[in-house]
């Protein structure tokens, strides 16, 4: 009884190498790889989708360009910096004084400028899943209008804080350019002038009645771009 206890335990013993090395894929056949490059400099294009406002004064949608450059942390971090350019966007023009129709005066055309810095996580470390590594980001940074200057309401879109985050996908790919495409979800607050609202307003109604003066607006970008690569 002894001795078959014994050889039972041997065979078990000598089956548990042999099982290791069939769970799971052998290095040339697994779908991850290593990710290369420390540093990555960016081009992408897309849209920017503009997010609604109580007044009816938000700038409207159109094309969006960034520049976007980040450094690979040892380990699954990455710190980024990007310069978005959203060129000629409409919105309309109200004056506060007027009523109905006539409230609306015109349209006028803004461009914006962003900067923000960040982090990124990489959801697959250092490494790619079949050439796809996926990330969360958050980032920090300001918003502005090259035509700043205060409307015939009283109304302009001004330098703005901008937190914002979203969701990318990196495509890894051997050499030293690879794809890349992001979802932006933009944040900032539109100051209304007091003559929007009830209390400030010389005639009634007002654009925005009681509401508040400083709502924050969302916004989204979706872009889609190459990416150069280089750097241990």
């Amino acid at each position: 009884m002894i001795r078959r206890t014994l050889g039972a335990c041997a065979l078990l013993l000598l089956a548990l190498p042999l099982r290791a090395q069939v769970v799971g894929h052998l290095p040339e056949k697994s779908p991850f790889a290593d990710v290369t490059g420390r540093h990555l400099l960016g081009a992408q294009l897309g849209v920017f989708v503009a997010g609604g406002d109580p007044a009816g004064v938000a700038l409207g949608s159109g094309l969006a360009l960034i520049g976007r450059y980040e450094y690979e942390v040892p380990g699954p971090l990455v710190l980024l910096a990007r310069v978005a350019y959203v060129p000629g966007l409409e919105r309309t023009v109200k004056d506060p004084l007027l009523t109905g129709d006539a409230r609306i005066v015109g349209t006028r055309s803004e461009s914006l400028v962003m900067f923000d810095v960040g982090m990124a996580l990489n959801l697959t470390g250092e490494k790619a899943w079949r050439g796809l590594a996926p990330r969360v980001y958050g980032n920090l940074g300001a918003v502005g209008s090259t035509n700043s200057g205060f409307d015939v309401g009283g109304y302009r879109f001004g330098p703005k804080f901008m937190p914002n985050y979203g969701v990318a996908v990196r495509g890894a790919r051997e050499g030293k350019w690879e794809w890349y495409a992001d979802l932006n979800h933009l944040l900032w607050r539109t100051q209304y002038p007091n003559s929007y609202t009830d209390d400030g307003a010389a005639v009634q109604p007002s654009i925005i009645g009681d509401s508040k003066t400083n709502p924050w607006s969302g916004n989204l970008m979706l872009t889609v771009g190459i990416t150069r690569v280089w750097g241990k």
